[in-house]
């Protein structure tokens, strides 16, 4: 019995190693490669300081983030072909690709060359010790504006108050790539208010401000430089408002490359009303109002308020303005200098605003505008409609103006009741952007719309340009925009949550915008006022306020385009 026990047991233990043999064999085979050995396909990046998208076969994508060997990731059989395009350019650069196009060969490595580029550089991040304004003037700095010509260079004007408490225009100038000595530009006599600044693309430039003399008493004036050579006014005389102890305010001012300058501005008439004047620079010469009757906004009526300006290349000229009529219905008119002549409102009924209606539709206000090189223009108005603000644009496409005929054209979502225009621009080819934003309790978010290839794209509700963040109760912010001649655009914003106060810088480069934006302010401490200016071949120059300590400061940056710096 026990031989029979241990033949069994032999037997049995001679089939199990059979089995386990049988299995780590098995388990070999199946370990063998069955395909041919791969190649790598790899990218060698060089200049890049930004990311970089690039596609193989219009499949797989490859993010590239800096310089050197980035490798597709899978497997690519030897014997495939490959082509490798650019899918997303990096910001201001431009990059080029070599041996894009191929076939992988066996146990090599295949590399594709992406030689990059800049296209433009903005100049240096600030830190709070490299500030616009000097710091041996007064703590309070108040309403900057910034400028920039087709050589890249810059002015920032604003305002701040002295020893005596007087406050005073203060100019600098960014040239040849570097800040020059601030300059006060207002005479002694008065305080310098609400400046404006706007430079030609010959290096003119021209800066207008409210010169006041008391609570019920200001004038318009004006500085220029021509040829290089700045003239300043000396003394209230040397303004060019109408009249003696009027009330004159709310100045803009455009330039064209060439010079031509058009400034308008709100002043109290000999009725007591305020009307619209201009004054304009053609062909070398000033053209000023000589009588409280020269306005150019219609007789009778209220108050014409918040005058808008633009100017293109070819000389055409726009101006809007908000008015009450005889019925004290606030509406929108305009002005518009074409063929070498003006035509002005023939009276108080030519305005360019849906009418007031009992269908809830109201009062018409804050009016913006813009025109392109090809003399399409553009204002855009914010209107009451059944207990809500909403947005309205009148465009000039084809030698023709074509304004709103109904509610349903206004540009703010239905959904959206506090609609608020920011900024208006149109660059040289039609497109434009407008930025508003939405206040909801206490909480605001900044959209977008924009003009491009023909058509307009309005953003939903849901989809804003910047929104605020959960965890902020009150939530503030305001938006510029800027738009060159070749396409390139920014849009600066500054949010004011329960954190401390933050600008950003948005791009579009490329025929895309690159978000999320940029932060500005450094050190995390803001004060306020942001500005922001395009030169009509690129160049673009940012401001805003910071405090160091308890003094205010401007702080600015400049971005100069590389493949046509002059």
């Amino acid at each position: 019995m026990k031989s029979l026990f241990k033949f069994l047991l032999a037997v049995h233990i001679s089939i199990l190693g059979s089995i386990i043999v049988g299995h780590e064999s098995t388990a070999a085979e199946s370990s063998a490669p069955e395909v041919q050995p791969v190649s790598l396909l790899s990218v060698k990046t060089t200049g890049l300081t930004e990311n970089l998208v690039v596609i193989l076969n219009d499949q797989d994508k490859l993010l590239i983030k800096g310089n050197g060997l980035t490798a597709f990731e899978g497997q690519l059989e030897a014997g495939d072909d490959y082509k490798v395009k650019v899918l997303k350019q990096p910001l201001n650069h431009h990059c080029e690709l070599k041996k894009m196009v191929g076939r992988l060969e066996t146990d090599t490595t295949t590399i594709v060359e992406a030689e990059c580029r800049e296209t433009g550089r903005w100049s240096a991040a600030v830190s709070l010790v490299e500030k616009v304004n000097s710091s041996g003037r007064g703590k309070k700095i108040r309403e900057p504006a910034v400028s920039i010509d087709n050589k890249g260079n810059g002015l920032v004007v604003w305002t701040e108050l002295d020893k005596e408490k007087w406050s005073r225009l203060v100019i600098r100038e960014y040239r040849d790539g570097k800040w020059h000595k601030p300059t006060i530009m207002s005479p002694q006599d008065g305080d310098a208010k609400n400046p404006r600044v706007a430079q030609a693309g010959n290096g003119d430039a021209v800066v207008v401000w409210e010169h006041r003399i008391n609570s019920s008493v200001s004038y318009v004036m004006v500085a220029e430089r021509r040829n290089g050579v700045w003239k300043m006014p000396k003394s209230a005389a040397d303004r060019i408002s109408i009249g003696d102890k009027k009330a004159a305010w709310e100045a803009e001012v455009a330039i064209n490359d060439t010079g031509d300058t058009v400034i308008v501005w709100s002043q109290e008439t000999d009725n007591k009303v305020y009307g619209i004047y201009k004054s304009e620079y053609r062909n070398g010469k000033w053209l000023h109002p000589k009588h409280n009757a020269d306005h150019i906004s219609p007789s009778g009526g209220s108050d014409a308020l918040e005058p808008q300006v633009a100017i293109n290349n070819k000389g055409v000229a726009l101006i809007a303005w908000g008015q009450p009529d005889d019925k004290r219905q606030k509406n929108i008119y305009k002005s518009e200098f074409r063929d070498d002549k003006w035509i002005h409102p023939s009276g108080l009924k030519d305005y360019i605003n849906m009418k007031r209606n009992k269908k809830g539709l109201g009062i018409a206000y804050r009016t913006n505008v813009a025109l392109d090189e090809k003399g399409n223009g553009l204002i855009a108005w914010e209107q009451a409609h059944d207990n809500k603000r909403v947005i309205f644009v009148s465009e000039y496409r084809q030698n023709k103006w074509r304004h709103p005929g109904s509610t349903a054209e206004a540009i703010s979502p239905a959904s959206v009741r506090s609609a608020m225009i920011q900024d208006l621009k149109m660059d040289g080819n039609d497109n434009a952007i407008l930025l508003w934003k939405d206040i909801k309790g206490r909480k605001q978010s900044l959209y977008k719309s924009e003009y491009r290839q023909g058509k307009w794209r309005h953003p939903l509700e849901d989809k804003p340009f910047v929104a605020p963040s959960l965890l902020d109760f009150n939530f503030n912010v305001t938006g510029e925009s800027a738009m060159a001649a070749d396409g390139k655009a920014v849009v600066a914003w500054m949010e004011k949550g329960n954190d401390k106060p933050e600008v950003y810088m948005a791009e579009y480069d490329h025929g895309e915008w690159h978000l999320p934006g940029r932060m500005l302010n450094a050190e995390n401490s803001l004060g306020g006022g942001l500005r922001l200016s395009s030169s009509s071949n690129g160049k673009m120059i940012i401001a805003w306020q910071q405090l160091q300590g308890n003094k205010e400061h401007l702080y600015s940056r400049v971005f100069k385009p590389i493949n046509n710096a002059d």
